[in-house]
């Protein structure tokens, strides 16, 4: 019977414990927008639509100049990273080393793990396009090296399938299998074997 009196006596207080310590959370958060966050998305969203690569390189252009005013180095880093996307895509090579060149060294400032893995992977893509493939070894290697050190399995295994690739280009059968098995056995740990078959 004491037993079933201190159970629901603990257990009262700690729901009013629970109840009382809530607070409305809508005060702490805080929405982060730049005065150039909403020119800049406008611009994003122009060199998508169906113009010419010129307008599209011109908008490309414009956002990644608007990037430079941003105060936040958070937004900065997200922001350069939408246009290093969208220009590698692009292949408007030369803007697009120039802005991941930037994105690499606001992200490092800012010790984002993450996006200095995918600066360095975009420039993996961007080497192995304009066929340097030992530079775009280089880059894919580092954003392995980072996305294992954060464990991500998956992104890993991306990196390892670029690695394969390249060294198959590059006629090294041997240590391509070894990439190309490291890539699927981190992908069939994850459940991702679909993955295997695109």
């Amino acid at each position: 019977m004491i037993k079933y009196i201190l159970t629901l006596i603990s257990l009262s207080l700690s729901i009013s414990i629970l109840i009382f310590s809530c607070k409305d959370s809508s005060e702490d958060v805080i929405f982060t927008k730049c005065n150039e966050c909403d020119s800049i998305e406008k611009l994003l969203q122009k060199s998508s639509i169906g113009t010419s690569v010129e307008e599209r390189s011109k908008y490309l252009i414009e956002a990644y100049e608007l990037c430079g005013s941003i105060k936040q180095d958070s937004l900065r880093v997200n922001y350069l990273f939408k246009v290093s996307v969208k220009l590698l895509r692009n292949r408007e090579y030369e803007e697009f080393k120039k802005v991941n060149t930037d994105l690499l060294k606001y992200s490092k400032d800012n010790n984002d793990s993450m996006k200095i893995a995918d600066s360095y992977w975009n420039m993996g893509l961007y080497y192995s396009q304009i066929e340097v493939l030992d530079s775009a070894f280089y880059n894919f290697s580092k954003a392995r090296f980072i996305f294992k050190e954060l464990g991500n399995p998956y992104y890993t295994a991306k990196m390892e399938y670029n690695i394969a690739y390249l060294l198959r280009r590059s006629k090294n059968y041997i240590n391509s299998e070894v990439y190309v098995f490291r890539s699927i056995k981190n992908l069939t740990n994850l459940n991702k074997e679909i993955l295997l078959y695109r």
